[in-house]
C-alpha cells in the first residue's frame, strides 16, 4: 500500500486524508454531475462545515455535518477536497497528517 500523499498546494486536501475531530470546510469536489448532485443532496456543498467522526481501518468514513452523521465511501471521500474551517495553515498540516 502506498504512503499517504503530502498535499502541499495550500491548505486544501482530500477528505480521505483528514483526521478525526478537526472542523473542515468543503472547498470543492472533483466528480461528475451525478455524484455532485448526490453529495449536494446529502448537504455536502462548497462552504459546508463538517467533521470526520471515524476514519480508521477499512470501510467508509463516518462524517458529521451539523447534527447529522453519514457514511462516505473512501473513493467518494477522495474526490471531496476540504480545508480547515478556521483557514489556518497549521491546522491544515495537523488535519492531513496520519
Amino acid at each position: 500500500m502506498n504512503a499517504p500523499r503530502s498535499y502541499t498546494y495550500g491548505s486544501i486536501f482530500p477528505l480521505s486524508e483528514a483526521r478525526p475531530d478537526v472542523p473542515l470546510r468543503l472547498v470543492r469536489s472533483t466528480c461528475g454531475r451525478g455524484l455532485a448532485a448526490h453529495l449536494a443532496a446529502m448537504g455536502l456543498r462548497p462552504g459546508a462545515i463538517l467533521t470526520v467522526i471515524r476514519a480508521s481501518g477499512r470501510g467508509p468514513m463516518i462524517i458529521g455535518l451539523g447534527d447529522n452523521r453519514m457514511a462516505l465511501g473512501r473513493g467518494m471521500a477522495h474526490r471531496v477536497f476540504v480545508a480547515p474551517a478556521d483557514g489556518n495553515e497549521a491546522s491544515a498540516r495537523r488535519a492531513s497528517e496520519k
